[in-house]
């Protein structure tokens, strides 16, 4: 675990989003299938993009779809606020 004194040094390319749109995946009850639809996640959010091993360890830690998002579109990870 990463120690909290050093979760400023995470992710120096970061910007702040607010209501960010991002992709999240739907599963199809029917079919063997899925579809990814864009949704509007709503508070405040870091758009970051991994420089180093220490910013990709940390970013398997965190759940999918909780802690961060596919950016709908551009660059980068989409970042819950409440994580860094």
């Amino acid at each position: 675990m990463i120690p909290v004194s050093s979760m400023n040094d995470l992710f120096q390319n970061r910007v702040v989003e607010h209501n960010p749109k991002v992709l999240v995946r739907k599963d199809s009850s029917t079919k063997n299938e899925f579809s990814f639809v864009v949704q509007e996640r709503v508070g405040r959010f870091y758009r970051v993009v991994p420089k180093t091993t220490r910013d990709v360890f940390y970013l398997k830690s965190l759940n999918k779809g909780y802690d961060y998002f596919t950016p709908a579109y551009g660059d980068g990870i989409i970042i819950s606020a409440h994580v860094l």
